[in-house]
């Protein structure tokens, strides 16, 4: 269930403050190759009542690896190599291995591992600020997963919640604390050797014919802007309307976000409270 929840044009704006916000998290996508973090994920219903909940730890080196581990309420272990995924429940002994490029195709978590770009594959809507966080509608250009829409939001420190809403119009909220990115990784924990005894399923990705090299990071290098690719914002289209989203006190009666979207949705749910965004004209 964890494991299937897993893997399963920009912001209509053009203000100043819209525009740097935009920027903010592309020049965040961009400059990050490695991340470690901890986390809690909460599955919701459509009522925002929580389901399921459960915690672990993330290591991340792009291109396409990452470690992805829970400890609560139960054992289990997802490990993406670059050719395969592997997902081992420690519980029932249980190996699962598939090829990585069939397996997560347009799944959101592309979008951390580097292997989506949020340029060219999703539309991006600049929500607002709410207690200290910069909140990220995304949604992608082709309709082709179960996930219709993709929250994000950044702190001070990086990446600190990521939600993904699914088609039934439940949502798996991840949260992060101890977020530390562009740290050193040993490219060991991204190798994963099936333990003895466990049964195996499924079949490893196969190498192409060319591959690319995969940079390692050493424990002492520290890469500023100037080695690190900038993301470069896409002309807006011209529109005689601007709009600055801010944030609003907990006990304001607002109506929900996204009135000028085709279907209103609703917001991301922090600690079971809904969000609200208020348009504001200046």
């Amino acid at each position: 269930m964890k494991f299937k929840t897993l893997i399963a044009g920009l912001a209509l704006s053009l203000t100043p403050l819209t525009v740097m916000a935009q920027t903010a998290l592309l020049d965040f996508s961009s400059s990050m190759y490695s991340f470690s973090a901890d986390f809690t994920q909460t599955v919701y219903d459509s009522d925002s009542v929580a389901l399921q909940e459960s915690a672990g730890s993330v290591e991340l080196m792009r291109p396409g690896r990452f470690r992805w581990t829970y400890t609560e309420p139960a054992s289990q272990v997802i490990v993406a190599d670059g050719l395969s995924l592997w997902v081992y429940d420690e519980d029932i002994k249980q190996v699962t291995v598939q090829p990585q490029s069939t397996t997560l195709g347009s799944a959101p978590i592309g979008l951390l591992s580097g292997q989506r770009s949020i340029e060219t594959e999703f539309n991006v809507k600049v929500l607002g600020e709410e207690k200290g966080l910069q909140w990220f509608e995304l949604t992608p250009m082709e309709q082709d997963t179960d996930f219709n829409t993709v929250y994000i939001a950044l702190d001070d420190s990086g990446l600190h919640a990521m939600e993904l809403r699914d088609n039934f119009d439940q949502a798996t909220q991840i949260k992060f604390t101890n977020f530390k990115k562009n740290v050193a990784i040993d490219a060991q924990r991204f190798a994963f050797i099936p333990p003895e005894g466990a049964d195996v399923i499924g079949e490893e990705g196969q190498l192409p014919d060319e591959v690319p090299a995969i940079r390692e990071i050493g424990d002492d290098e520290v890469l500023d802007n100037s080695q690190l690719k900038s993301a470069t914002l896409p002309e807006l289209p011209e529109t005689e309307e601007t709009e600055i989203i801010k944030p609003v006190a907990e006990d304001d009666g607002l109506p929900p976000i996204a009135e000028t979207l085709p279907v209103p949705k609703p917001t991301p749910v922090i600690d079971g409270n809904q969000l609200q965004f208020e348009e504001v004209t200046e």
